[in-house]
Order: C-alpha cells, then sequence, then structure tokens
C-alpha cells in the first residue's frame, strides 16, 4: 500500500491479534530502486535468457511450458505475458515471498 509519503508494510504475527506496521519513507523505496538491479535480482530465483533487448524465462508465479516472462533491465520492470503480473523489483519481491 504506497501512501503519499511513506510506504506501510503490514506484518501479522500468528501469534493472536498482534500484528506490526511499519512506515518506510518514500526517499527509500527510491533509492533501493535506484540502486538495484531488477535483472540481478530476480535471476537468483528464475533461469533468464536474454532475447533482444529483454530477459526471458518461465514465470515463477504460474506454470508454463515456454517462457512468457519478461524482464526489461532499461526500464527495470517484468511483466509475463501468460498471468499477467507485473511491476518493479520491490513488486516482484513482494510477490514472489
Amino acid at each position: 500500500m504506497f501512501c503519499s509519503q511513506y510506504v506501510l508494510i503490514d506484518e501479522s504475527l500468528n501469534f493472536g491479534a498482534i500484528t506490526r506496521k511499519m512506515y518506510i519513507p518514500e526517499e527509500k523505496i527510491s533509492e533501493i530502486l535506484n540502486t538495484s538491479d531488477i535483472v540481478d535480482i530476480i535471476s537468483q530465483s528464475v533461469l533468464l535468457k536474454k532475447s533482444g533487448r529483454n530477459f526471458f524465462g518461465l514465470c515463477p508465479f504460474h506454470s508454463e511450458k515456454t517462457p512468457s516472462f519478461s524482464v526489461n533491465s532499461h526500464k527495470q520492470i517484468f511483466y509475463c505475458f501468460g498471468c499477467g503480473a507485473g511491476g518493479n523489483v520491490l513488486n516482484f519481491i513482494n510477490m514472489f515471498i
């Protein structure tokens, strides 16, 4: 959930109704996005092959036999043409974990 100045992370624990909320400043989010390489991060979990300007692999979010998962290193985004999952490196980490 993105707020105007902060990102809210809701961590629910399995100890009854205990919930901890953390706010991460947008400046820190921008710093992470500007210093991380999406290909390096995603290639730790997905076997990627370069094809033209993009990298392709099997989508980690659904079963498939033909690679439809695309990673664009120039734009620092990913998109799956099979299931429609997409976003930046933080979206990938949030969806993958």
